[in-house]
């Protein structure tokens, strides 16, 4: 693909990608953020300037860099042909195995291939205990295999299209229960899940799955609430 056919938008998965190919590229050649930074201006042929402070938030992804940058990036890695290792985890990988690793959890202690397939699908919120700020929200939980984790995204949105929300993380198996923890993608804020099936009379049992979700919210006002707490039914599509 020429530099010119790149996307000059990136949306938040095209942005983890990059970051994640451009870490890589930075432990497979042992270099820090200041000779990165210099490979790839001199790589650039517009030439243009990179702050290393750009640089470095956008390998941490604490702030939102610019497509401008983004684009720097993608195309610094294009030139140098470099990709992801194929035994390189990305993001959410490294998240869900370190995950795994703090509960002391194996794949042998409860998600078994079979709970995981049972698990893995698209989910739908049809049901909740408290009035919802984005009454729209849709879980995908993804299959790993031969992983004690599984990757999880999460979008929440308005009922007019607007203002989406979207967090990632990792789904473990504790203590018999499927426990969830995710970011904003945007602005690293926590969420979190705790979920189990819904016993149902009616055989479908497999298709329901009920939880509570604690989310961190921003403080606007000394004496408010820091956090959101949600009671609720999510149901697997189709």
């Amino acid at each position: 693909m020429a530099e010119s056919d790149s996307p000059r938008h990136f949306d938040e998965d095209a942005r983890a990608s990059v970051r994640a190919v451009l870490k890589a590229y930075k432990k497979a050649h042992k270099i820090g953020a200041p000779t990165l930074r210099v490979r790839i201006k001199e790589s650039d042929p517009q030439k243009r300037e990179l702050p290393i402070s750009n640089l470095q938030r956008f390998l941490r992804g604490s702030h939102r860099t610019t497509d401008m940058y983004v684009g720097m990036f993608a195309d610094f890695l294009k030139r140098e042909e470099f990709e992801l290792p194929e035994d390189e985890p990305g993001p959410l990988g490294v998240f869900g195995g370190a995950l795994a690793v703090f509960h002391e959890v194996a794949q042998s202690d409860g998600l078994t291939e079979e709970r995981a397939a049972s698990l893995a699908g698209e989910y739908n919120k049809v049901a909740s205990q408290t009035e919802p700020v984005y009454p729209i929200l849709q879980l995908s939980i993804e299959q790993e295999d031969d992983r004690p984790y599984m990757p999880v995204k999460e979008t929440h949105t308005l009922l007019a299209g607007e203002a989406e929300l979207r967090f990632e993380g990792a789904l473990v198996c504790v203590g018999g229960m499927n426990y969830v923890a995710m970011r904003d993608v945007l602005t690293q804020r926590p969420r979190n899940y705790w979920l189990e099936r819904i016993k149902t009379a009616d055989g479908f049992s497999d298709k329901y799955l009920s939880g509570d979700a604690t989310e961190m919210l921003f403080r606007e006002e000394p004496g408010d609430s820091t956090m959101r707490h949600e009671k609720l039914t999510l149901q697997a599509k189709g």
